[in-house]
């Protein structure tokens, strides 16, 4: 409990102190103050004793603390900025756009774009897209560059596409733009399912400043499929048969731009799709 005791002071008069009766052992009663502005404040209840942390408060987490001995706060994950001494956001996932200076960590592995002088996501072969804009980027999955872009190579297996999907039609009709990455030729099908009551000309052309055509085959009646062939070396002699489906052939190269088109010898309706097969 706390007592009051007398105690003399150098001029052997008895001054009053404070003290702490521990089975009659007096211990005395320190006061701590702590400086606000300058001014001693003494330790209480509502005026604690500060402690400096040197932690930053758990706020919204940010870049470039200026505090370089700062750690985890907040549940944040930070690296060290060894290019700028700061520290910054582990990134997870994708942080495109030169998010990653040099020095920087991510949880995405990322890869330095010299061409563009940033940080991009290395990518997978499932999120990479043709036309990649960088002659030094370099995603994970087996690229080719065409001297304006990298593109995803292609497996040498032919694969069947849709350049025109079966509907009726009346008029001309011509397919979308079509790339060639690093196929020498094609196989082109025109399927009918309803016959109008003239012919129909089936034409593959390529894109060059205007369209050029490389295979042209008129004539063509019926149901059924009617197959052209462009590829270098081609010819129906060296076909077994010759199948009486293929109706015409021609021994050029395909081009990277190219299309394909369908022309009615008049307004009857046929019902058709287009499919075609890109040749190693």
């Amino acid at each position: 409990m706390a007592n009051n005791i007398g105690i003399k002071d150098a001029a052997d008069a008895t001054v009053v102190t404070r003290s702490t009766d521990a089975s009659g052992v007096h211990s005395p009663h320190s006061v701590v103050e702590f400086s606000s502005g300058g001014v001693p404040t003494p330790v209480s209840s509502s005026a604690p004793l500060p402690v400096d942390t040197e932690l930053p408060a758990a706020t919204v987490p940010s870049d470039a603390d200026a505090n370089s001995a700062v750690p985890s706060v907040a549940g944040r994950g930070m690296v060290l900025n060894a290019q700028t001494g700061q520290w910054v956001r582990a990134r997870m996932g994708r942080v495109d756009g030169g998010g990653l200076p040099s020095g920087v960590a991510a949880v995405a592995p990322h890869c330095y774009n010299a061409h563009s002088g940033q940080y991009d996501p290395a990518k997978s072969a499932a999120n990479t897209g043709d036309s990649e804009s960088g002659p030094t980027f370099g995603p994970v999955a087996n690229m080719v560059w065409d001297g304006s872009f990298w593109t995803r190579q292609r497996a040498l297996a032919p694969r069947l596409e849709v350049a025109l999907a079966s509907d009726a039609r009346t008029a001309d009709t011509s397919s979308p733009s079509l790339v060639n990455v690093s196929s020498r030729g094609v196989l082109v099908a025109l399927n009918v399912t309803v016959a109008g009551t003239g012919t129909l000309a089936l034409r593959v052309f390529a894109n060059l400043s205007g369209f050029i055509t490389l295979l042209g085959v008129t004539g063509l009646s019926g149901t059924g499929s009617h197959v052209g062939i462009v590829c270098p070396g081609a010819s129906l002699a060296g076909i077994a048969g010759p199948d009486a489906r293929i109706k015409g052939v021609s021994a050029v190269a395909l081009p990277r731009l190219w299309g394909i088109t369908v022309a009615p010898s008049d307004s009857s309706s046929w019902t058709y799709s287009v499919s075609y097969s890109l040749l190693p």
